[in-house]
């Protein structure tokens, strides 16, 4: 039996390890617009300006986060030199950190082997391995917030110390993103001091106080220089985000069960594993025990609030992960599953037969010529005999998910480098660099962060064409003394070329219309869905 386990352990990390090298490999990939190039420009800015007090994008103020992601990005690029890697190597290893990490405090509290499934699943989850190679907070953020999760429950159930861990892991986890995480370990913590009575003086209190003191004095410097800080931030970019009341709203909103959904489509099958673990727990009032009610706490506490909340997102739930994968690992070793086989056996059989039907057309999707790309046939084949194989050998679950996720990963990187123009302003921008001209004036044309990355390779700050109320820059803008230092109308491309080169990148075809019909002469080049437009003077 101990042998058995054993293997399995070395199966399990083996796989980890694979998971982790892939994930590296694929984030040497180019920026993608939106949040990614956003963060890498900063980041970069605040090398070339060694401004590292207040976040600048694309020269104007970005005060939507606290720095400390863009002062790690900045520190990689002095470190390793400007380019894709370095910008996302804080994200890359928060993850590596956040699975080592859930591994170690596993084994502690249960044991060795539970603990390795545990890591496993985590690293295995589809979210986990889209946000671990992405330029954003959420990953950070999680590893963080994890930290203190974990310091909080060794300190209650071995030695206080830990819990000044937990302020300090804390603190950082809302340096990263944000009084959230203060909020969400609130809706965890609460409960669980009152349900365990848990002595307020055990809790190193005024260390917490001294720490979040020393937290505060980015807040307050920024504040004083920047007036209007404490509204945008605290009020409009906290308060008003969760109630839907934020301007520029650009958040995404959606029902009540949006995160249901998400769950079960994107955790697959992981998520019916968790949700039925959670029953069984429930069932058999396991919830009394310590380790177990924390986990419930966890869980339900970011689930509900971001449930609640007004604005959405598919990464928002990635705090929450480690219990995922603790609930999820719990059923797997813990409980009979022979309708969860039949589940399995019947999604990898509904997946192949799909991607037949799309790939012979009987099935489409609004962008079709994405997945056309793709061997689907072939990857889901290879699913459905993976999950064959665990519906008739009844074991190995664990292991042979996680090879199907790997597939699953592959597939959502082939879909991007197949398709990479359409998601990243690299190639346009280098195209571009190439044939501009010294005195050539850069402007993207709205909206900014469907070609943001443009700036990062550029390394050349804009001006934004009709794009008044870009919810990146809106902030930002309303510091500037004089709006058209940023912001022009189509009305003064002529102006500017009796003076200047132009060179616009746009994702949007009307432009080509405006030039026309103003009978500009210009070169265009296209690159996926990025239009790139030169115009030299005559």
């Amino acid at each position: 039996m101990f042998k058995t386990l054993l293997k399995n352990e070395k199966i399990n990390l083996t796989l980890v390890l694979i998971y982790i090298i892939l994930i590296v490999l694929f984030s040497f990939r180019p920026l993608w617009d939106n949040n990614e190039g956003l963060y890498a420009d900063i980041a970069l800015s605040m090398v070339k300006t060694s401004n590292f007090l207040i976040p600048h994008l694309d020269s104007v103020v970005y005060l939507e986060q606290p720095p400390l992601l863009y002062w790690l990005s900045a520190l990689f690029f002095k470190l390793f030199g400007v380019f894709e890697f370095s910008a996302r190597l804080p994200v890359l290893l928060s993850g590596i950190f956040l699975v080592v990490f859930s591994y170690l405090f596993t084994k502690k509290i249960l044991d060795k082997f539970f603990a390795s499934t545990v890591s496993l699943v985590l690293v295995s989850q589809i979210c986990f391995d889209t946000s671990i190679s992405m330029l954003m907070f959420d990953m950070v953020l999680t590893l963080f917030f994890s930290l203190a999760m974990f310091s909080f429950y060794v300190g209650y159930k071995f030695n206080s110390k830990y819990y000044k861990w937990f302020y300090v892991f804390l603190a950082l986890a809302i340096f990263t993103k944000g009084f959230v995480a203060l909020i969400l370990a609130c809706l965890i913590l609460v409960p669980f001091i009152f349900i365990k009575k848990i002595k307020l003086k055990d809790l190193h209190l005024l260390f917490g106080v001294l720490i979040f003191a020393v937290l505060s004095i980015w807040f307050v410097i920024v504040s004083i220089k920047v007036p209007s800080f404490f509204y945008y931030y605290f009020i409009n970019n906290q308060v008003l985000r969760f109630l839907g009341h934020m301007y520029p709203n650009d958040t995404i909103t959606g029902p009540i069960y949006f995160y249901v959904i998400r769950l079960l489509v994107c955790d697959f099958p992981w998520s019916l594993l968790l949700i039925y673990g959670i029953y069984r727990i429930f069932r058999t009032k396991l919830y009394k025990d310590d380790f177990y009610l924390y986990m419930l706490l966890w869980f339900f506490a970011i689930f509900i609030f971001f449930s609640l909340s007004s604005g959405k997102a598919n990464y928002y739930l990635l705090p929450a992960i480690f219990p995922i994968a603790f609930f999820a690992t719990y059923t797997v070793k813990n409980e009979k599953l022979t309708a969860f086989y039949y589940i399995l056996l019947f999604s990898g059989l509904a997946l192949f037969i799909g991607s037949i039907l799309v790939k012979l057309n009987y099935v489409s999707f609004t962008n079709s010529s994405y997945v056309e790309k793709l061997p689907l046939p072939i990857l889901s084949f290879l699913i459905f005999v993976l999950y064959f194989t665990a519906f008739y050998k009844k074991k190995y679950l664990t292991e042979i998910i996680a090879l199907s996720n790997i597939i699953i990963m592959f597939s959502i990187f082939m879909y991007f480098s197949s398709n990479v123009n359409d998601f990243s302003s690299k190639y346009a921008a280098l195209w571009l660099k190439e044939r501009m001209k010294p005195n050539t004036i850069l402007i993207q044309y709205r909206p900014f962060w469907r070609t943001s990355s443009s700036v990062f390779y550029l390394g050349k700050n804009t001006l934004l064409l009709d794009d008044f109320n870009d919810g990146d820059l809106y902030y930002g803008m309303t510091l500037l003394k004089n709006k058209n230092e940023k912001f022009i109308k189509q009305s003064d491309l002529h102006l500017l070329l009796n003076k200047h080169n132009i060179a616009i990148i746009s994702s949007k075809e009307d432009i080509v219309n405006y030039l026309d019909k103003q009978k500009f002469h210009y070169r265009l080049k296209r690159f996926g869905n990025k239009l790139v437009i030169l115009i030299n003077q005559t």
